[in-house]
C-alpha cells in the first residue's frame, strides 16, 4: 500500500543497538514531521572511535556526548524513518537559501536528453554561492541551456534553479558516483534569471 511505498522510499529505521537522530546547526534534534532538515547522528558499540592510528584517535567528528557526525543530512518522521537529502558537504548555500544538490540532480537526471549530473555550489560575492550544474548528456543528444532551465523551474522553486552552467563529461569513482572535485572551476555559463510564468 501507500503506507509501504513510503517507507521504502526512505534509508528505514534505526537497526538494534545503534542509535540515530537527527539535529540542526545548533546541536538540538530537529522536528520529527519529515520535513526539517538536519544532520544524521550515530551512537552505539559498533562505531568507530575515530580517525588515526598508533593510538591517536581524532575526535573532531563527534559530540561531547558521543555521536558521531555523519555528515548526511536528512529528514525524520513521526514513526522514525528517515531519509536521506544530500551530504552536508555538498549543500549549497545561495542568498540565504539552502539548496540541497541531491534534488536538483535528480530533476535534470530526469531529462531525456541527460545522461547524468553533477550540481553544486562555486562562490559568488553577491549571493555566497551559486548553483552550479554540469551535464552530461545522453550519447547522441543535445540539449540547451535554456531547455534544461525551463524543465528545472518546472519542478523546482527559483532559488534552486541553477545560475551556472556547464556541459561537459562527468567523471565517475571506481564504485560509480560522480566525483565532483575539478568540477568547481570548469568553463561555465552563467545564466540569466529565470523569468516568471506567463499569465493566462
Amino acid at each position: 500500500g501507500a503506507a509501504q511505498a513510503r517507507c521504502r522510499a526512505t534509508a528505514g529505521r534505526p537497526v538494534l543497538g545503534m542509535e540515530v537522530c537527527v539535529i540542526d546547526g545548533c546541536g538540538a534534534r530537529v522536528a520529527a514531521d519529515g520535513r526539517s532538515v538536519g544532520e544524521v547522528c550515530i551512537r552505539g558499540e559498533t562505531v568507530f572511535e575515530g580517525y588515526g592510528g598508533a593510538g591517536v584517535r581524532d575526535r573532531s567528528c563527534f559530540t561531547d556526548e558521543g555521536w558521531f557526525l555523519t555528515g548526511d543530512l536528512a529528514t525524520v518522521d513521526c514513526d522514525g524513518y528517515l531519509t536521506i537529502v544530500d551530504r552536508k558537504k555538498d549543500m549549497v548555500l545561495t542568498g540565504g537559501e539552502n539548496v540541497y544538490t541531491a534534488e536538483v540532480e535528480r530533476v535534470l537526471d530526469a531529462h531525456p536528453a541527460v545522461l547524468r549530473s553533477a550540481v553544486l555550489g562555486v562562490p559568488d560575492e553577491l549571493m555566497g554561492e551559486l548553483v552550479k550544474a554540469v551535464v552530461h548528456c545522453q550519447p547522441g543528444h543535445e540539449v540547451t541551456e535554456q531547455e534544461l532551465r525551463t524543465w528545472a523551474a518546472s519542478s523546482l522553486a527559483l532559488f534552486k534553479v541553477p545560475a551556472v552552467w556547464d556541459f561537459a563529461a562527468i567523471p565517475l569513482s571506481g564504485t560509480g558516483k560522480v566525483v565532483k572535485s575539478g568540477l568547481r572551476h570548469a568553463p561555465a555559463v552563467v545564466a540569466s534569471p529565470v523569468p516568471p510564468p506567463a499569465l493566462p
